[in-house]
């Protein structure tokens, strides 16, 4: 493909600029968890910090673009040479421990959410495979690769590439390059969609059995406050009198009831927001790697490549960090603007990051994640509270825990920040 002297500047700018802005989104994303000692105790967090670091490592080396390449090949500003090449191809193949990082976070959401996996467990259990398998990968393949010498000039950067009197083997090299990234990388992509389809469809089941058994409460409460008037305790309220609506709505049976029914409302709205969380990261991988995956296969099928394809991935590719940054900070920026809604975005930004305080403790967005660990709803009606969620279509109403300070003191220490 012929390109313009203009074409070529903007593919080799462009990823110096992404891959700035990724380095410093990650940089930000790892100070803030080592700071926090609350939030390195954290499984989640952890993994966030893992995937940073690779972040890091992958959009610094990105961010060089054509520099490390061998002068020799005329490619627009490259002073490098054999050495640097291999040094940028290195990590730049390190960066698959991204994408698989992305695949252990989305089974740590599958495991939280629909098997309620507690904290200690996943620590135990899962947390260990989580790091082990992208740095494994990414490590073995990177070696692998400097043996096989198979890192030179990808024109955008230095990669998996043939190159004369090093390794000239087109179809090996390309083979190289689906076996040990693109392959990975798509599988990557495959399980956590599925990861997702099975969150979503948990939450979607566990959602309509709480509706019904928020009209089963519905109805047991009007049961109740029927039974009250029949009993000529009180004459039944007109319509319009609220006043006496709310009056009865106090007595203890109804009080119950309707607590009840708010605990497993928030039950549901609390699973509803960690898998919104956890598609905003599956998101965030899509938006990253689409570009590239489809400039490799039009490559693979001898197509003519695409300038606006190869933009994308000059773009998309080096700024993984940023869309990360974003994720992982919304929960936290919508917490900081709940509590200071008078405060502007910097500031509430500026919270986000803060090393987490007591009093966020039952507000995190994010303590979903803990508290289906845990296996029921939290409220904060009376006392904060966890209860355990029904386990069938209709659950009765004495599956529900009444007691307002049950289990109270385990909430906080399981709380995702």
């Amino acid at each position: 493909m012929s390109m313009s002297i203009s074409q070529q500047t903007a593919l080799a700018l462009i990823p110096k600029i992404t891959g700035c802005i990724s380095l410093i989104s990650s940089l930000v994303i790892a100070i803030s968890i080592f700071r926090d000692p609350k939030k390195r105790s954290k499984v989640y967090h952890r993994l966030i910090l893992g995937m940073s670091l690779a972040d890091i490592s992958s959009s610094l080396w990105l961010s060089l673009s054509t520099w490390p390449i061998p002068r020799e090949t005329n490619i627009l500003w490259a002073v490098g040479n054999t050495i640097s090449c291999t040094f940028q191809g290195f990590f730049t193949q390190f960066g698959i421990s991204s994408p698989v990082y992305n695949v252990s976070l989305s089974f740590y959401y599958l495991l939280a959410v629909r098997y309620s996996w507690k904290e200690e467990r996943l620590r135990r259990r899962a947390e260990p495979w989580f790091h082990i398998l992208p740095l494994l990968w990414s490590f073995g393949t990177a070696i692998a690769g400097i043996f096989l010498n198979i890192f030179n000039s990808a024109n955008l950067w230095c990669w998996i590439a043939p190159y004369e009197g090093r390794n000239d083997d087109v179809a090996e090299v390309n083979a190289y390059r689906f076996v040990l990234f693109y392959g990975p990388l798509w599988v990557a992509i495959a399980v956590v969609t599925v990861n997702l389809i099975l969150i979503f469809l948990y939450v979607r089941s566990i959602t309509l059995q709480s509706l019904r058994h928020e009209n089963r409460v519905l109805a047991m409460q009007e049961r109740a406050d029927e039974f009250y008037y029949d009993q000529g305790w009180e004459s039944r309220p007109a319509a319009t009198a609220e006043a006496d609506v709310n009056q009865r709505n106090s007595q203890t049976s109804s009080q119950m009831l309707s607590l009840q029914r708010t605990r497993i409302s928030m039950f549901t709205k609390r699973r509803r927001k960690v898998f919104y969380q956890s598609l905003r990261f599956a998101l965030a991988l899509y938006w990253t790697w689409f570009p590239i995956t489809i400039l490799r296969i039009l490559q693979s099928i001898n197509h003519p490549p695409v300038y606006v394809i190869y933009l994308l991935a000059a773009m998309n590719t080096p700024v993984q960090g940023l869309p990360n940054f974003i994720v992982y900070l919304y929960p936290m920026i919508i917490r900081a603007k709940r509590g200071n809604p008078q405060l502007n975005f910097l500031v509430w930004i500026q919270k986000a990051l803060a090393p987490a305080q007591d009093e966020y403790t039952t507000s995190s967005f994010l303590s979903s994640a803990a508290d289906l660990q845990q296996g029921g709803p939290t409220a904060s009606v009376a006392t904060s509270s966890v209860v355990k969620p029904p386990d069938h279509p209709n659950p009765d109403e004495s599956t529900l825990n009444p007691n307002p300070a049950a289990n109270s003191d385990t909430m906080k220490n399981d709380i995702e920040r």
